[in-house]
C-alpha cells in the first residue's frame, strides 16, 4: 500500500481491523502497518497493537514487535516497551529477536534497567542470532547500557567460537566506549586484535580507537602496530585510526614507521587512514622521511587519499613548508576532484606566510573561482593566511570579487581573507566592495561584515563609526546597544593608540 495511502481513515480502518475476530484479518491488518512508514505511530495505532500482542495466532502476535520496532522512538511508550520486554522472554526464538530488533530501533528512549537486564540474559542466549540482535540492541542504547553486568557479557561474547558474534560484541562496545573503558574490556578487546578472523579485528581497533587515550597502554599501542603489519585492509585502516585517537601516547618512533608504511599499502582505504593518524601526531610526526612519504601520497590516483595526505601536511604547518610540499600541493589544486583542492588550499593555509610564492599564491587565486563553495572558501583562508606577503594587486582584487559571491560563508571568508592580509587591502575599492556586501546579506551576516571591516585599516574607522550611527538610527533591531558600544569603543581605542597609546578597559 505505501506512505502514500496511509491516510486518517485508511490508519483507522487497519486499526480496527486489528481488533476483527478473524486471525487472517488481523494479520493482513498487521503486515500492512508495517509498510506504511511513520505515519502510523500514533497513540491509537500503539495501543491497537499493545491488545494484539498476545493474541493466540501466532503470525498476528509477533507483528507489535515488528511495527513497534520500525516506529523507532516514537514507539517508546511504557505500553509498547512492557510488551516488548515480555517478548524477549518468550519460548520462540523468532519473537526474541523481534524484540531484540525494536529495541535497536527505538534506542535510548528504550533503556530501563528492566530492558538492558533482559537484553543482557539474551547476549547468552542458545540462538546466536537473539544473542547478536540483544548485542545489537545494548550498543544502540549507548552509555546508558554500560552497566557492569552488560559489560561482562559483551566481554563474555568476545569469546564467543562464532566470529560474527565477536564482531558484533564489539560493535556494541564500540557504542558504549567512553563508559566501557575498563581493564577487562580493554584486555578482551586486545585479545581480539589477534583473531583470525578480519572484521572481528577491525571492529576491535575501531572500538579501541572510540576510547581514545584512556585506552592507550604500551601493550595496546603494539598490538595496534601488530594489526597494521597485517596489510588486512579492514583491519589496517582500523588499526591506523585508533593509532590516531590515542596520538599523544601513541606518537613513538616505532608506531609512527608502521604508519609510513602503510602509507605504501596498495589499499588506498589504508593509506588514508594512515594519513589521518600521522596529521593527529603531526607535531611528533613532523620528520622529512614521514613528509616525503606523505607527499608521494599526495600525488595519489585515490582522492580521499590524497586529500588526508593534504590534511596531514597541513597539520604539520611550518615544519612541511618545503619545495617539494609546496609543489605537490599546488599541483592537488589542479586535480578534478574538489575535496582534494579544497584539503590543498587548507594545507597551504596551515604552512602561512613560507608558502607565499608567487606560483603557490597563483594557483590558489584561481581556486577562487571553483564552482565548488568549499573550494572557495579554502582558498580565501590559504590566502588570508599568507598575511601581507600576498598582498598583492591581483590577489586583493580576486578577494573583493569574491566578496560578493553568492554563498554567504565565501564572501564572509573573503572579507576576513582581506582582514588579515591588512594596510594593504585598505584601498577605496575593498572599502566600495564591503560597503555594498554589508547590503546584500542578513543582518547576522552583515554584523559579521562590521567587525571583519574593522581589522582591515585605521582608515576604515571613521566609516565604521558613521555606518554603526546610520544602523542605529534607520534598524535599532539589526545591532544591539552593547554592540554598538562595543564597535565605538573599538574606533576609539584604535585612533587614540595612533596618537598615543594606552590602556584602556573595555566596559560593556
Amino acid at each position: 500500500m505505501g506512505q502514500k495511502a496511509a491516510s486518517k481513515d485508511v490508519i483507522d480502518a487497519l486499526v480496527k481491523a486489528l481488533g476483527s475476530e478473524y486471525c487472517e484479518v488481523r494479520s493482513t491488518a498487521g503486515c500492512t502497518l508495517r509498510e506504511i512508514g511513520e505515519k502510523r505511530g500514533t497513540k491509537e495505532v500503539i495501543d491497537a497493537l499493545v491488545d494484539v500482542a498476545g493474541d493466540r495466532d501466532i503470525l498476528v502476535s509477533m507483528v507489535p514487535c515488528e511495527v513497534l520496532g520500525e516506529m523507532g522512538e516514537k514507539a517508546a511508550t511504557k505500553e509498547a516497551i512492557d510488551v516488548l520486554v515480555s517478548a524477549l522472554g518468550n519460548e520462540n526464538s523468532d519473537f526474541r529477536r523481534g524484540a531484540c530488533t525494536a529495541f535497536m530501533h527505538i534506542g535510548e528512549r528504550a533503556a530501563t534497567k528492566e530492558v538492558i537486564d533482559a537484553l543482557v540474559k539474551l547476549v547468552g542466549d542458545r540462538d546466536s542470532l537473539v544473542s547478536m540482535s540483544a548485542c545489537e540492541a545494548l550498543g544502540k542504547m549507548g552509555e546508558k547500557a554500560a552497566t557492569k553486568e552488560a559489560l561482562d557479557a559483551l566481554v563474555k561474547a568476545l569469546g564467543n567460537e562464532d566470529s560474527y558474534f565477536r564482531s558484533r560484541a564489539c560493535k556494541a562496545l564500540a557504542k558504549i566506549s567512553e563508559k566501557a573503558t575498563t581493564k577487562e574490556v580493554i584486555d578482551a578487546l586486545v585479545q581480539a586484535l589477534g583473531n583470525h578472523n578480519d572484521d572481528v579485528r577491525s571492529r576491535a581497533c575501531y572500538a579501541l580507537g572510540k576510547m581514545g587515550e584512556k585506552a592507550a597502554s604500551i601493550e595496546l599501542i603494539d598490538a595496534l602496530v601488530n594489526v597494521v603489519g597485517y596489510q588486512d585492509p579492514l583491519a589496517c585502516a582500523s588499526a591506523c585510526e585508533a593509532l590516531g585517537e590515542m596520538a599523544e601516547n601513541a606518537a613513538t618512533k616505532e608506531v609512527i614507521d608502521a604508519l609510513v608504511k602503510a602509507l605504501g599499502y596498495e589499499d588506498s582505504y589504508c593509506r588514508s587512514r594512515a594519513c589521518y593518524a600521522l596529521g593527529k601526531m603531526a607535531k611528533k610526526a613532523a620528520r622529512n622521511e614521514v613528509i616525503d612519504a606523505l607527499v608521494n601520497v599526495v600525488g595519489d590516483q585515490d582522492t580521499v587519499a590524497c586529500a588526508r595526505a593534504c590534511e596531514a601536511l597541513g597539520e604539520m604547518a611550518e615544519n612541511a613548508a618545503t619545495k617539494e610540499v609546496m609543489n605537490a600541493l599546488v599541483k592537488a589544486l589542479g586535480n578534478e576532484d574538489s575535496y582534494s583542492r579544497s584539503r590543498a588550499c587548507y594545507a597551504l593555509g596551515k604552512l602561512g606566510e613560507k608558502a607565499s610564492t608567487k606560483e603557490v599564491i597563483d594557483a590558489v587565486v584561481k581556486a577562487l573561482g571553483n564552482h565548488i563553495y568549499d573550494v572557495r572558501c579554502r582558498a580565501c583562508y590559504a590566502l588570508g593566511k599568507m598575511g601581507e606577503k600576498a598582498a598583492t594587486k591581483e590577489v586583493i582584487e580576486a578577494l573583493v570579487n569574491v566578496v560578493g559571491d553568492r554563498n554567504s560563508l565565501v564572501s564572509m571568508d573573503a572579507c576576513e581573507a582581506l582582514g588579515e592580509i591588512g594596510v594593504k587591502a585598505a584601498t577605496k575599492e575593498v572599502i566600495d566592495a564591503l560597503v555594498q556586501a554589508l547590503g546584500n546579506h542578513n543582518d547576522d551576516v552583515r554584523k559579521k561584515y562590521l567587525f571583519l571591516i574593522m581589522i582591515i585599516n585605521i582608515q576604515l574607522i571613521v566609516f565604521i563609526y558613521l555606518f554603526c550611527q546610520s544602523l542605529a538610527i534607520d534598524n535599532e533591531e539589526i545591532l544591539s546597544e552593547k554592540e554598538l558600544k562595543l564597535i565605538r569603543y573599538l574606533s576609539h581605542l584604535t585612533y587614540m593608540q595612533t596618537i598615543n597609546p594606552t590602556n584602556m578597559t573595555w566596559k560593556g
